[in-house]
């Protein structure tokens, strides 16, 4: 059994930019509780099965919530489950990376998520450059993908 396993617990990190480590990281909840958002970047997708997850404990009031991959090799693929605030039928969605480029996700407050606390996201480091992300997020209108290629 992994160390990290045998040791949860939750992680706080500052707000702003932050970069993530396997080693101290790994297994853990980390939780986005920044009024002021977060840019979190994730370590190197080396196929080390780094698990984490992160859950929006408080809804930012200004700047995103930001996850994004350490290098120009990275990506994100997967996908991630919507709903708005007003919860009309119409407003489910569900949104894949493009499984290409696509590199960051965006928690903008409105269309992309962040716009209440509850959501989270699973980040699996499942080979040599690819993050697979499962999870889901909460918008304040018609939901919007999230992702995009920044990195």
């Amino acid at each position: 059994m992994r160390l990290a396993r045998l040791n949860p617990g939750f992680l706080d990190p500052a707000a702003g930019a932050s970069t993530i480590s396997k080693a101290i990281h790994d297994g853990k909840i980390i939780r986005l509780n920044a009024l002021t958002g977060h840019t979190l970047t994730l370590p190197p997708a080396l196929g080390s099965q780094c698990w984490l997850r992160i859950v929006g404990q408080v809804a930012a009031t200004s700047n995103s919530n930001i996850i994004k991959v350490a290098n120009t090799t990275d990506i994100i693929i997967g996908g991630l489950a919507a709903a708005a605030l007003a919860f009309a039928a119409t407003d489910q969605s569900s949104f894949a990376p493009n499984g290409t480029t696509h590199d960051t996700v965006t928690l903008n407050r409105t269309t992309t998520g962040g716009a209440q606390r509850g959501e989270y996201m699973e980040f699996l480091d499942i080979a040599s450059g690819l993050w697979l992300v499962s999870g889901f997020f909460i918008a304040s209108a018609t939901p919007a993908t999230p992702f995009s290629a920044t990195v």
